[in-house]
């Protein structure tokens, strides 16, 4: 059968966008880690300060008062804490690990597949699993044909999930080429 495109071909992506974007995945999971572990450390000072103020009942300032306080305190103190960590973590090791992961990320064509290699994984996706293409711009201005093309990934019936391409180059162009191809290797 005859195709209008080369069974094999890449998808350009622009790889400061990509690593972008990893790196924000790295901050976002950083924030999610460190503010699990700074609530329990919010948690056990703020228990302490509770049973500290429950054993000293002479003091000068009521209770409530200090209680608020300890809160207001604590609260402030771990959000800042956690904040400065993430912070410190996505600038040092994140926008690193970012950088290496969009090195190795690369998006082909091969036949009737959709090969994505993160650089941890190696995926084949066949055309026929994808429901649907959708194009997002990038958030900066100065790039508005690069973005994510993101796919409906159709599998046992109701089962859905989704897969992103980021840093894809021509956009709304690449969009419709992986939707010709997918409409024609179906």
């Amino acid at each position: 059968m005859k195709t209008n495109y080369p069974e094999v071909f890449a998808i350009e992506l622009d790889r400061d966008e990509v690593a972008r974007e990893f790196a924000q995945l790295y901050r976002v999971s950083s924030w999610m880690l460190l503010g699990a572990v700074g609530f329990l450390v919010w948690l056990a000072v703020f228990t302490k300060s509770l049973e500290f103020l429950s054993y000293n009942p002479n003091s000068v300032v009521p209770n409530g008062v200090l209680v608020v306080g300890f809160f207001i305190l604590t609260t402030v103190l771990v959000v800042a804490g956690v904040w400065l960590l993430s912070e410190l973590i996505y600038r040092t090791i994140g926008k690193r690990m970012g950088a290496k992961r969009a090195a190795r990320f690369s998006v082909d064509v091969e036949g009737a597949f959709l090969r994505i290699i993160d650089g941890r994984s190696d995926r084949k996706i066949h055309f026929r699993q994808i429901g649907d293409y959708e194009a997002v711009s990038s958030k900066r201005k100065n790039k508005p044909t690069v973005g994510t093309v993101r796919m409906r990934i159709v599998s046992g019936g109701a089962n859905t999930s989704f897969l992103s391409l980021y840093g894809v180059k021509e956009l709304i162009a690449t969009r419709d080429l992986l939707a010709e191809v997918d409409a024609e290797r179906e």
